[in-house]
């Protein structure tokens, strides 16, 4: 054999082992890549739900739907905005995450606070005025907002709500607060402690002794943690004085606002508050702004007049301030 047909043996060999490596480290969709593996990762809220392997070329099988209490599953996403849904038709050709996407279970959730849930709010009066030397009012203002139980104890019911909801107004010397639960239950009532800086306050009433006055109210439990934004929130309380109202929204954004209107006497809040698009309005303040697991994840205490923008009182300084009292 001559050296250039040695040499052209050596080359056709060299180029036989480089195309096999290539046809093994590149297959395309129609070739057998059982050899090439790529991990797939799903995510859900509470972190990492399943790790699949999957051949390269070949399609994902989808796992089992990924429950969420009173939350429904949509589908899966590329993107952690939720934006691009998956299409599982499609062959893998690398390692990547999918994001679980659910949407609230919203008849669960209305089923739940109607049955239930609005047992725990409640309409406050507030009544400021002065008297004369013999008791008799000599003049007197009236104000409205709304308030949730959040501990009950020996028959005592004790209750959640801004401070400018419960305090005594500036001028006046006496102050009458009066609480209405879900069924129109009047109950007098009397404050336990106030702050402007944080514009909340506690009040409480004690059950009746007669049967039929009796109040069936519950308690609500407190969220671990603030709401994150876009999640979504449901306001409760009493806009315009209407009762037992419902509203549905999400989280926008933490800021800071100034209440133009409103002296640092009842409300001083320094803080960035949460601002939701929930529906509240004049009687709303004081009501609770709640989670999907209808726990109680802020206080509302301002909103614009048309009610498109409302502002709550983040439950972590809710606790602060419930720790300041105790």
């Amino acid at each position: 054999m001559s050296r250039k047909s040695a040499i052209l043996k050596t080359v056709a060999i060299l180029l036989t082992i480089i195309c096999m490596c290539f046809a093994i480290t590149t297959c395309t969709p129609t070739e057998n890549c059982s050899t090439v593996k790529h991990e797939i990762t799903f995510c859900s809220d509470a972190g990492i739900y399943s790790k699949i392997q999957v051949a390269q070329g070949k399609t994902i099988i989808k796992p089992e739907n990924p429950q969420k209490q009173n939350y429904i599953f949509l589908n899966w996403c590329v993107d952690q905005e939720l934006n691009i849904e998956y299409d599982f038709s499609k062959s893998v050709y690398e390692s990547f995450s999918l994001y679980a996407k659910f949407k609230m279970d919203g008849v669960a959730v209305t089923n739940e606070i109607t049955t239930n849930t609005i047992k725990s709010i409640v309409k406050i009066t507030n009544t400021s005025y002065n008297t004369n030397i013999i008791g008799m009012t000599t003049e007197y203002v009236t104000g409205l907002g709304s308030g949730v139980v959040y501990k009950i104890e020996n028959d005592w019911f004790y209750i959640l709500t801004n401070c400018h909801v419960a305090i005594k107004k500036q001028n006046f010397s006496r102050l009458s607060l009066t609480v209405f639960d879900y069924m129109g239950r009047e109950f007098d009532a009397e404050l336990i402690s106030a702050n402007a800086n944080y514009d909340l306050a506690v009040i409480r009433f004690k059950q009746k002794t007669n049967e039929k006055e009796k109040t069936d109210a519950i308690a609500l439990n407190f969220a671990l943690n603030d709401p994150k934004i876009n999640d979504d929130v449901i306001a409760l309380g009493s806009p315009h004085g209407q009762v037992n109202a419902i509203s549905y929204g999400i989280a926008t954004q933490f800021k800071k606002i100034t209440l133009s209107e409103t002296s640092e006497y009842y409300s001083n809040v320094q803080f960035d508050v949460l601002q939701h698009s929930a529906y509240i309005n004049n009687g709303s303040s004081g009501g609770p702004l709640l989670n999907a697991n209808l726990e109680i994840i802020g206080i509302n205490y301002a909103g614009e007049n048309n009610g498109e923008k409302g502002y709550s009182i983040p439950v972590s300084k809710v606790q602060e301030f419930l720790l300041s009292i105790i």
